[in-house]
């Protein structure tokens, strides 16, 4: 048979070849396009030379392009998957939902980590579960942009819902504390009016921010309350958002034992916000009675030795006291609405918060919180330094938003109740 060399180049590579020759330098096909021309040609020619099947499947599950992996459905069907793909990347590729309750995956009938690197020529069967939902950490591994976007959403819907429950429920508390009743504003119409003079939307738009953190619960209750002009109850809750909470007063038979000493005012210093079961010591004060210091608050160091007393804790009664506590997390999303949520289920309340975002991608974060005593919020910071993105948690001693210091105590006129914050 005679073939001239265009007749030759159709027999051996095809009408696609033939065409990309015929138009030169006008050709629509890629060099990828025309290298995937080739690998097809090279396929026929495996099959027409290897008669064993297994074999053939050998050899072209270790040629396909590097770039792409070729996997199977259990009914046989081919997915084309980026290399470096996982079962989470095959599910979603598969349907939106087999994705979202993913569960498991066996390759090749042996089930494997969700995590695991497809190869080509596998067969991926997915495990669904409707109680499943996607996780976070699939974030680590994932490599298609559908599986990625649709995690993140699902992740950024649901913490939505979560810190529009939690900050619902500080608003609540927050109000019944004051005399607010938070249902009543909603239904009057009244906390959404809030909501949109401080320009966040609507209801549940205000709870997702309280819920962060972006705004405090004291602050929505100061424009709620009524009997009182809008810019009065606007700038009393401003000044009680900006200024250091006021220290909890007591008589001695409450909380504090005084050595010696009987009926005088008892309260407890801003520096270093004792607790029940913190060690303490008691400091004369000029005018106001027995300031109440930790027995390792460095301001103690400052004061006149002959005006400190010995006291101990007295009592078991139950009542909130402030602490402070500085976080030090990654800065990713939702990881403050985490934080709030495991507050909430310790039953410590917020009373304020400051964050900063810093250049090497960490977040600070100082909480003013509400605990019984030590070892609630001792055990509130053990459970916090578990949660994924934490860096560190510990108590701090100092007030104002992070990054201030506390102005030390000195011998007159100032023990630990008056402004402590400094630039």
């Amino acid at each position: 048979q005679i073939r001239t060399e265009e007749m030759n180049r159709l027999a051996e590579e095809g009408v696609a070849a033939h065409w990309q020759y015929k138009e030169r330098g006008k050709s629509r096909f890629s060099p990828k396009d025309i290298d995937r021309f080739t690998w097809l040609r090279q396929i026929m020619d495996w099959q027409r030379e290897l008669k064993d099947s297994r074999e053939f499947m050998a050899t072209l599950r270790f040629d396909l392009f590097q770039d792409e992996v070729y996997v199977f459905t259990p009914k046989g069907q081919v997915k084309e998957l980026p290399e470096g793909a996982t079962p989470v990347d095959f599910a979603y590729l598969i349907h939106t939902a087999v994705g979202d309750h993913c569960a498991g995956a066996k390759i090749d009938g042996r089930l494997s980590p969700l995590s695991t690197m497809l190869k080509n020529g596998d067969t991926v069967e997915i495990i669904t579960d409707q109680n499943r939902t996607p996780s976070r950490d699939w974030l680590k591994f994932v490599k298609t942009a559908k599986a990625r976007t649709r995690i993140k959403h699902w992740i950024r819907t649901e913490e939505r819902a979560r810190s529009i429950a939690l900050g619902k429920e500080m608003l609540e508390k927050q109000g019944r504390k004051d005399g607010v009743n938070i249902q009543k504003a909603i239904k009057d119409g009244s906390l959404r009016a809030v909501a949109e003079e401080m320009s966040l939307g609507g209801v549940e738009e205000l709870f997702s921010a309280i819920g962060y953190v972006r705004v405090t619960a004291k602050k929505i209750i100061g424009r709620l309350l009524p009997a009182r002009p809008e810019a009065a109850a606007k700038a009393e809750a401003e000044k009680a958002e900006a200024a250091p909470s006021e220290a909890p007063k007591a008589k001695p038979s409450d909380a504090v034992r005084i050595q010696g000493v009987d009926n005088v005012l008892v309260r407890y210093a801003q520096c270093c916000n004792p607790l029940p079961g913190d060690p303490i010591v008691g400091y004369i004060s000029r005018g106001r009675g027995v300031t109440i210091h930790t027995h390792d608050c460095p301001n103690v160091q400052n004061l006149e030795p002959e005006r400190l007393l010995r006291v101990s804790w007295e009592g078991e009664e139950q009542r909130p006291y402030p602490a402070r506590i500085s976080i030090l997390a990654k800065n990713i999303k939702g990881v403050l609405g985490r934080i709030s949520l495991l507050l909430a289920e310790e039953g410590v309340n917020i009373d304020s918060g400051a964050i900063h975002s810093n250049v090497d991608g960490t977040t600070e974060i100082l909480f003013t919180v509400e605990v019984t005593d030590a070892a609630h919020l001792y055990r509130t910071i053990d459970r916090i330094s578990k949660l994924d993105s934490i860096l560190e948690v510990k108590r701090v001693a100092v007030s104002g938003p992070v990054g201030y210091d506390a102005r030390g105590e000195v011998p007159e006129g100032n023990d630990g109740m008056g402004d402590e914050n400094q630039a």
